[in-house]
């Protein structure tokens, strides 16, 4: 049985802090989180908004290289600190690093609503929810008795009603 060293007994490198350090693990131990999340990266169609073009960028990059990523990969998307870690002191740039970061950044802007995905339910643009001002002026009146909403149809009575009964 292998016996665990305390934290606090192992010396590290006095060009090492804690942010470093989590760096290299995460790089050490991307392979297998690449090797579940490239194909899945070139599969997906993506929907962006303005906020997301520079990740989008990425995303693109990624796919038009088939994963492989070079020094010349946009970095515009990446938090400064992300940027600096990317390349060693001997300039000799960080793939796995990047993909990671990557990956983070894109399931950042899924979950909040800056990425969203073309084959997805849950994460799709909030318009494509909404049935389009269109179809809504064309079919309003069939629309609104197929979701049994008619008397909903003539908002005033129910506004004034809802306006005296918050005001009382």
């Amino acid at each position: 049985m292998r016996r665990k060293i305390p934290w606090r007994l192992i010396r590290l490198p006095p060009v090492f802090n804690g942010l470093q350090l989590r760096y290299e693990i995460l790089e050490q131990h991307s392979m297998k989180l690449q090797d579940r999340l490239n194909p899945i990266l070139k599969a997906l169609t993506f929907e962006p908004i303005s906020q997301t073009d520079q990740l989008s960028e990425a995303i693109n990059y990624f796919r038009d290289r088939d994963g492989i990523i070079t020094d010349k990969a946009p970095t515009a998307f990446l938090e400064p600190e992300e940027r600096k870690v990317l390349t060693l002191k001997d300039d000799v740039f960080r793939p796995s690093l990047y993909k990671i970061f990557l990956f983070q950044h894109v399931a950042t802007a899924l979950k909040s609503g800056h990425l969203n995905l073309k084959q997805s339910y849950k994460y799709r643009p909030m318009d494509s929810y909404i049935i389009d001002r269109e179809r809504w002026e064309q079919d309003k009146d069939r629309l609104l008795e197929r979701a049994g909403l008619t008397a909903f149809a003539d908002p005033e009575p129910i506004l004034k009603t809802l306006d005296t009964a918050l005001f009382q």
